[in-house]
């Protein structure tokens, strides 16, 4: 049985799972009653949602994805008065863990309905140094997400590239108990970044707890990785690190373009294939390249 994620912060329990560390931005909210925990049935739906079509093999896997790692990221909520609440981001999410079987979820509560008392509380505490990459990273794609910002004007607000705001929403793609190694400083970011060079979850597991435990280098990690996720046949010709480096680059270039986490994985005669992840990432992608995705 999969375990379930420890809850967020909420007003109850704000204070860090690290000695010595506060609760961060998450926990602060908690502790200003800005996330708990309510039941499902009592989330009504946002009559001005946009999309009134959902994929439903999308949301099966969502809902997979929920029993095995629990939501990462709060649905954003108003008070309506009365214990009931209206949803105003992350209709998905709340389809998602109905499919799960869960009955009550954590929510991010609004001051308003735009939420932009929410945004410019996560703006304001989001470059507080004593928050953990992972802290950050969910930070990040809720402003994406949930209320709408694209990667570059966050990252004018904090300083930080759209490339580095990616990557750190790119980490939540680690399987539960590696974020708990980063969140909790056995990992750092960096650590993080090289275990996306492999693409299996168990494989990412094992190496993050080898990494812990025997204090690697960033490096070490990424050479492990690496080799971890050469395939087991010999290939024809052996990249060098030359094609390494072309692969990184062109990674990097095409995701600061588009704003979106984008894998390159090469293949044999010199092609390569651009791989993201879900339905949505693929059509913001087809966007990006011009497409029309109206009848996606």
């Amino acid at each position: 049985m999969a375990r379930k994620r420890p809850p967020l912060p909420t007003l109850a329990s704000g204070a860090s799972k690290t000695p010595g560390r506060p609760g961060g931005l998450f926990g602060e909210l908690g502790m200003t009653g800005r996330v708990r925990t309510v039941a499902l049935d009592a989330i009504a739906p946002n009559p001005d949602q946009p999309r009134k079509q959902f994929d439903q093999a999308a949301l099966e896997r969502l809902a997979d994805s929920i029993r095995e790692r629990g939501i990462l990221q709060p649905p954003v909520v108003k008070e309506l008065g009365e214990g009931r609440y209206q949803l105003i981001a992350g209709e998905r999410r709340t389809r998602g863990a109905r499919l799960a079987g869960l009955s009550e979820i954590e929510v991010i509560l609004a001051d308003s309905d735009r939420a932009g008392s929410l945004q410019d509380a996560l703006l304001e505490n989001v470059a507080r140094e004593d928050l953990s990459p992972i802290e950050k990273a969910r930070a990040y794609a809720s402003l994406v997400d949930d209320l709408g910002m694209t990667r570059e004007a966050i990252g004018q607000q904090v300083g930080e590239s759209r490339m580095n705001i990616s990557n750190y929403i790119r980490l939540l793609d680690l399987p539960d108990e590696v974020l708990d190694l980063i969140d909790g400083g056995n990992l750092t970011y960096v650590h993080g970044r090289a275990l996306l060079i492999c693409e299996d979850h168990t494989t990412r597991l094992h190496l993050a707890r080898q990494a812990a435990a025997e204090g690697w280098s960033t490096r070490q990690l990424e050479d492990a990785a690496r080799k971890a996720q050469a395939p087991t046949q010999k290939r024809s010709r052996t990249r060098n690190a030359d094609q390494d480096a072309f692969v990184t680059r062109l990674g990097e270039a095409v995701a600061t373009h588009t704003g979106l986490p984008i894998h390159v994985k090469p293949g044999p005669k010199d092609t390569y294939a651009f791989v993201v992840t879900g339905d949505e990432q693929a059509r913001a992608l087809a966007k990006a390249l011009g497409a029309n995705i109206d009848k996606l």
